[in-house]
């Protein structure tokens, strides 16, 4: 009695703009791979096939996602005509609304298929005498809870389960997130199961002996470099032996390449550079997804390296991302909290239709209402409660409150902060303003933004680079002290020397995991290739064919099969050790880490000087002109012509919005500049902070339609990601409105998937519609949900985040860690 078990396929998901043959390449990539897999599946031959939830990518799924569905499963029942397939809704194809059932739902209609998307369901096969469970999201997503008893009449007992364990995994905290007590979550006991599929995460995991994770069928998401290192595929499952083995599928390569480092004043070099990198790349980056990481301080990643360059590489790879800036952190699991030490323990309080109250951690807080009124309300709501604006009569729902409340003692990694109070980061108080008059400059006819880009409307005028910001000639930048110019060429050297020692150790770097990935590719190719052999011969038994007479193997057979499982087994040996060395260079090693480090303060000292301030100013503290500094923290009058903002921006901070804008547009916009002189941005009007979104080839212009809203998001990310001191020790709360009215479109999803990877030290609330929240309900904490009663009361329901956790009790001490 065997059994396959998949999850997370995600079909219909979109990612990535180059299209094949009508498809989005992503959703196309994703069909591929189920087809392959299915035709894999088929091979092992089955009695039970386990879908583990998110089927597809949202729960309203385009209809090229039910028809790769349904063929796929038509398929398997033809080659496998008495097989069962049982399936659950995740959290991404469960509707917001519980009256929906979503389009798990549907797939219960098929032939052969038995689904649960809302309540959990029982199901018995009795040619098998097989007792299943079928748990989906939504019943362990909140209490009361389903109780999960095994039936003692079956001769099989399967829980099917959408949930991943928390507590005490060999070395994990106790903290797992948000809940106070693993008593309150459900729980699982595996001892009453034959096998128990769990679904969530991406990662496949043994647990127990009985109990898996499936993880995804493809690298999903936003960030599918992430999981380069990670085998995807399913699970098969032998009852009768309790013994389970993963099947990996091969899908569309992901490469992530060792970061480059940049020198702005000499693009042959950085090219040089790129170009190595990209020839050690076992056979190449053609139709591979490629990352590629830039270090250096630079606007757009293109104006520092050759021309064409990019656009060559772009040609031939499936997708290119470009990354400036220092290595991305390690992000926490979906839903889970930021990390020991990390909560602010602010509590978010309500009344109407009712009292109640949530503790924030760090990350993604959904704020939710189907209504666009009603959402704009809760944010009026926030702002006059917590003073940050003046109530707005026409808004202002009067029996409607929330409240930040920081907590009366400070917890851990939180010194400095003051009990009770709480610094409310709105995105549009102030920032609306900017973004107002930035969006009526680019509506007077397109003047302006022609303007920008000089005349004869070529970008050379509007290209920003590094010396067209500030540094035009040392004479300008010293403004003629002898003394200072000094200072500034003996640093230039320090920061030469200190560059080319980090340029040569990051090769070294470099090189180490290329042979680490070649040899990992090759092993794991290696481990296939034999895997196939016994498996075919396994299947052929005594008649199998001499692989070098064609004859009958006959009493050979065993012989051979043995030599040949011997050698897959050293085979998949080697191939973990050389995991083990290729996750072990994932993270750059110390010593190049305090190279960068030095290296970057060196650099900071050079930019410090290039713009005429004393050593030690650093350029955390120069504002940019335009665009208030702590002062507007703090309540004061904002720079003359400038827009409030609750966190200073500089160039520092307008570089790390701009690299969050094109991870948003995914390389679209290239990046944000500021220029205030009107020599280099021409048509500029009086009050123009200046601020520009940097595109493809250098070109610098005014943001079009739709796009103020990314620019807020970007701009409130790198004002939170500031290490600055807190203005009177308060806590922090970013408010995300820009995303209001938004349903649900692809740049939406992938600006809340970006905020999601980003290290957020602060709670951040996101005010956004049920429509964008279901596209991807994993990113967020918990959510706080405005509801209308039949008689059109407001009151507020509170939900924890998208990811359900489960209570895996009791866990051994020898518990598995990822396989």
């Amino acid at each position: 009695m065997r059994l396959v078990h998949l999850s997370d396929l995600h079909l219909g998901f979109r990612s990535f703009p180059r299209r094949e043959r009508g498809w989005n390449l992503r959703e196309r990539d994703l069909a591929t791979t189920f087809h392959r897999t299915i035709q894999e599946i088929a091979r092992h031959e089955p009695e039970v096939v386990l879908l583990s939830g998110d089927l597809f990518d949202h729960p309203d799924p385009p209809s090229t996602a039910f028809l790769t569905l349904s063929r796929g499963l038509s398929t398997l029942r033809g080659l496998l005509p008495q097989v069962t397939v049982l399936a659950i809704a995740g959290e991404r194809d469960t509707p917001f609304t519980p009256a929906d059932p979503g389009p798990v739902a549907v797939v219960d209609a098929l032939p052969g298929v038995e689904a649960a998307a809302g309540a959990p369901r029982a199901v018995h096969l009795q040619e098998h005498r097989l007792h299943a469970l079928l748990v989906p999201h939504r019943a362990v997503l909140r209490p009361p809870f389903p109780e999960l008893r095994p039936d003692p009449d079956a001769r099989w007992n399967i829980l099917l389960l959408r949930g991943t364990p928390v507590g005490r995994e060999r070395g994990a905290e106790e903290d797992w997130g948000n809940a106070a007590s693993l008593s309150r979550l459900p729980q699982v006991d595996p001892e009453g199961w034959d096998y128990v599929a769990l679904g969530g995460g991406h990662r496949h995991r043994l647990w127990r002996r009985h109990v898996w994770s499936a993880g995804s069928l493809d690298r999903v998401g936003g960030n599918p470099w992430r999981e380069a290192t990670e085998e995807k595929g399913f699970v098969l499952f032998d009852l009768v032996r309790g013994e389970g083995e993963f099947h990996p599928v091969p899908g569309r390569p992901v490469v992530d390449l060792a970061p480059v480092r940049l020198d702005p004043q000499a693009p042959e070099v950085g090219g040089r550079r790129l170009r190595e990198v990209l020839e050690g790349i076992p056979g190449g980056i053609e139709g591979k997804i490629v990352r590629i990481r830039l270090q250096g301080s630079v606007d757009a990643p293109a104006a520092a390296l050759p021309p064409g360059l990019l656009r060559a590489v772009e040609r031939r790879a499936a997708h290119l991302d470009v990354r400036v800036g220092p290595e991305e952190p390690e992000a926490p699991e979906a839903g889970k909290a930021g990390g020991e030490g990390a909560a602010t323990g602010v509590r978010l309080q309500w009344q109407g239709g009712g009292e109640g109250a949530v503790t924030l951690g760090p990350g993604l807080w959904a704020l939710v209402a189907e209504a666009g009124a009603d959402r704009a309300r809760m944010v009026e709501a926030l702002r006059e409660q917590n003073g940050e604006a003046p109530p707005d009569p026409g808004v202002r729902a009067p029996n409607l409150r929330l409240r930040l409340e920081a907590p009366a003692a400070i917890p851990a990694g939180m010194a400095g902060a003051v009990p009770g109070q709480v610094q409310l980061l709105d995105d549009a108080a102030g920032l609306s303003h900017l973004l107002r008059r930035l969006q009526d400059e680019g509506q007077r006819g397109g003047d302006a933004q022609e303007g920008s880009r000089g005349p004869g409307g070529g970008p050379e005028a509007g290209h920003i680079s590094e010396e067209g910001a500030g540094n035009r000639g040392e004479e300008r930048m010293t403004g003629g002290d002898p003394k200072l110019r000094f200072r500034l060429r003996e640093a230039r050297a320090d920061w030469v020397e200190a560059a080319g020692d980090l340029e040569a150790r990051t090769m070294e770097w470099t090189r180490e995991r290329q042979e680490a990935d070649t040899r990992l590719q090759t092993y794991r190719d290696r481990a296939r290739e034999l895997r196939g052999r016994l498996t075919a011969l396994e299947a052929q038994g005594a008649q199998a064919a001499c692989p070098t007479c064609a004859r009958p193997l006959a009493e050979a057979h065993p012989h051979l099969v043995q030599l040949l499982q011997e050698e897959w087994e050293t085979v998949v040996q080697d191939g973990k050790w050389w995991k083990r060395r290729r996750e072990q260079l994932e993270n750059r090693p110390e010593d190049l880490r305090e190279l960068e480090r030095q290296t970057l303060r060196l650099h900071a000292r050079v930019e410090t000087l290039s713009e005429g301030g004393e050593e030690g100013e650093g350029t955390e503290g120069r504002q940019i002109h335009g665009l208030a500094p702590e002062s507007g923290i703090q309540g004061e009058a904002p720079a003359q012509g400038g827009a409030a903002l609750p966190f200073r921006v500089d160039r520092t901070s307008l570089r790390a919005a701009g690299e969050f804008l094109r991870r948003i547009s995914e390389g679209e916009i290239q990046g944000l500049t500021q220029e205030v002189d009107p020599e280099v941005v021409q048509g500029m009007t009086p009050g123009d902070p200046g601020l520009r979104l940097l595109r493809e080839g250098g070109e610098a212009s005014l943001p079009g339609p739709g796009e103020a809203a990314f620019l807020a998001a970007a701009l409130l990310l790198a004002g939170l990601q500031r290490p600055a001191p807190v203005p009177g020790g308060r806590n922090r709360v970013g408010l995300m409105t820009a995303l209001s009215g938004a349903e649900g479109d692809l740049r939406a999803v992938r600006t809340l998937e970006v905020m999601a990877d980003a290290t957020l030290p602060w709670p951040v609330l996101v005010v956004l519609p049920p429509a964008l929240l279901t596209r991807c309900p994993e990113l967020f904490q918990g959510t706080v949900e405005l509801l209308r009663d039949d008689d059109g009361r407001l009151r507020f329901r509170a939900s924890p985040g998208g990811v359900a956790w489960i209570h895996l009790h009791p866990l051994p001490e020898d518990s598995l860690e990822s396989c």
